[in-house]
């Protein structure tokens, strides 16, 4: 499902930065959507998730083109998206979705 490789461009990255939880911590919201699988790992996703909930950090989440893909996904790729799909504070869909 990615456009250039099969592995995220960032998949490099495993954990949050304590920069990256002080920006997530001091924001109101943390949106994130499907193309963000294209860059990081499932579990960094997930990871800033569950760290946005933790510091009642709003979370919005556009699935866009990418959600159906993400839905046959990897089983990494499928559990980050069914917690998002529940754990979001806004979904932002269309009609199609």
């Amino acid at each position: 499902i990615h456009d250039f490789s099969k592995e995220p461009a960032f998949g490099w990255l495993t954990m949050l930065s304590g920069q990256v939880k002080k920006a997530i911590g001091q924001s109101k919201i943390l949106f994130c959507n499907g193309y963000a699988y294209d860059e990081l790992s499932p579990d960094l996703i997930l990871a800033a998730l569950e760290y946005a909930r933790h510091v009642e950090t709003a979370v919005f989440f556009d699935p866009g083109p990418r959600g159906k893909k993400l839905f046959c996904g990897s089983p990494q790729q499928q559990r980050a998206l069914k917690m998002y799909l529940k754990m979001s504070d806004v979904l932002l869909l269309t009609a199609d979705e």
